[in-house]
């Protein structure tokens, strides 16, 4: 509603307690990010987060993109702790990925929105990216869940719950009325099944 960015993350975990903590390190960014409770003593992998810079991120798993045999994976949380130490804005995000060791081991959707008003989801794999940029989106929003638009739609997860969460934006798309209060009081809370 006010024309910001707003970045929401519905989170499903194995680990039973997580915990928010802020992490300041000379030379890095300032962040806050959502660990693991099982991190508590490394603090090495942050799931979502936002910096002093006005850079957040947060992460789905995409389970239609492509595997390297080998690899290492599960990787996000370090990629999202990295981001959130250096990056100021999708651009800086944009020059991490393409710097990171290969292969990343990561088959993600990442979020992120900056300072600017921009935002983007970058689809994921070990060897590369495909970048999504809100601007472009006619809808003003953009949705993922398990599964990356740029891949093969077999072995992916999540489509109802992406068509749910568009037909329940769209209405508040439309009339430039989405806030904070749309995701945790809506969407959250909805039994609608596309």
């Amino acid at each position: 509603a006010s024309g910001r960015p707003l970045l929401w993350k519905h989170r499903d975990t194995s680990a039973d307690n997580n915990f928010r903590h802020r992490i300041e390190e000379d030379g890095k960014i300032g962040y806050v990010g959502l660990f693991n409770g099982g991190d508590s003593i490394n603090l090495a992998e942050a799931w979502m987060g936002m910096n002093d810079a006005g850079f957040a991120i947060m992460n789905t798993a995409s389970h239609n993109m492509p595997r390297t045999h080998g690899a290492p994976e599960d990787r996000e949380g370090f990629v999202m702790t990295l981001a959130l130490q250096r990056c100021h804005d999708i651009s800086d995000f944009r020059h991490l990925l393409d710097t990171l060791t290969r292969p990343m081991g990561v088959r993600a959707n990442f979020g992120v929105i900056d300072a600017h008003g921009n935002g983007a989801y970058f689809e994921t794999h070990d060897s590369a990216y495909v970048e999504y940029n809100l601007a472009d989106s006619p809808q003003g929003f953009i949705v993922r869940t398990n599964h990356s638009l740029s891949q093969s739609a077999s072995g992916g997860t999540g489509f109802d719950r992406k068509r749910t969460a568009e037909t329940l934006l769209a209405p508040y798309a439309d009339t430039h009325s989405i806030t904070p209060q749309v995701f945790t009081e809506i969407l959250s809370r909805s039994f609608y099944h596309a």
